[in-house]
């Protein structure tokens, strides 16, 4: 109940403030110029709120919890969120031995392709590159991947120039356990990063 309330309240707010700007449908209709001019719009060093689900809340009115990050808008088709923290993702494992494991894990910087898409607001793609880590959990050694979902209309980031105000969003898409895409998490986690409005 409260993913879908949190997946509703983030749609609504994204469809409010950029997406009904945003009525481009072909992804390949800016040209290299535009694409460079939408990465000069957006180029550095970004900080802001990540909003997310808080699945340990038992407040029915507090389902959302805030964490303080910074990304970098590096090139025209890279970006670095700086010390993403998978452990958030835990509460969403239901195998308790990998749920303990990836709680543990520290945060670390998450690299992303991008691809600009509309230049009036900016829009972008973004495309996480999986996360891979090495855990000793249920007496073995163990590959785990979060893996992201990419170049989906729900992985994507707007940027509005008169309000110097960005948003965007990334999507936990799957946990693979040694090659394999596991059953293991419980639905799609999604993360919501805002810039403080000036």
């Amino acid at each position: 109940m409260k993913t879908i309330q949190f997946k509703t309240l983030l749609f609504c707010c994204f469809a409010a403030l950029f997406f009904a700007s945003c009525n481009n449908d072909d992804d390949t209709s800016l040209t290299p110029e535009q694409r460079e001019a939408a990465f000069q719009m957006v180029k550095g060093p970004h900080e802001g709120n990540m909003m997310y689900n808080d699945l340990t809340s038992t407040d029915p009115k507090d389902q959302v919890d805030t964490l303080r990050m910074t990304w970098n808008m590096q090139t025209d088709s890279t970006m670095v969120i700086y010390q993403f923290p998978a452990s958030i993702i835990a509460e969403s494992i239901t195998d308790d031995a990998l749920k303990a494991a990836i709680s543990k894990v520290e945060p670390r910087d998450l690299q992303c392709k991008t691809f600009f898409f509309n230049l009036d607001p900016v829009g972008f793609y973004i495309s996480p590159i999986t996360l891979d880590y090495e855990l000793n959990y249920g007496e073995a050694d163990h590959k785990v991947q979060v893996v992201f979902y990419v170049n989906h209309p729900l992985s994507q980031g707007n940027y509005r120039a008169s309000m110097q105000y960005m948003a965007m969003q990334i999507v936990v898409a799957a946990i693979f356990i040694d090659g394999k895409q596991s059953d293991v998490l419980k639905d799609a986690v999604p993360f919501v990063f805002v810039t403080d409005k000036k």
